[in-house]
């Protein structure tokens, strides 16, 4: 159970950190040399509910580390 805690734990934070990324580099750039913030809103709308999946995959599976890594707290 640790090992998919840890994967799936990965895997939230590679896509929310990954999109963060495309956000600073790619898009952001753009927008402020546009003076529009159109792609910003154009970027949250894909975004957004890929990311907000990933964070809350990361929440969840950050509470069950804690759970398995720390039996105190399970007691």
């Amino acid at each position: 159970m640790y090992r998919l805690a840890v994967i799936l734990h990965l895997i939230g934070a590679t896509v929310w950190v990954g999109g963060h990324i495309v956000l600073c580099v790619r898009i952001l750039p753009h927008a402020l040399r546009r003076k529009d913030p159109t792609p910003l809103r154009d970027f949250e709308q894909l975004f957004e509910p890929v990311g907000m999946t990933a964070l809350v995959l990361q929440i969840v599976t950050g509470l069950w580390l804690t759970y398995l890594y720390m039996p105190e707290f399970s007691a």
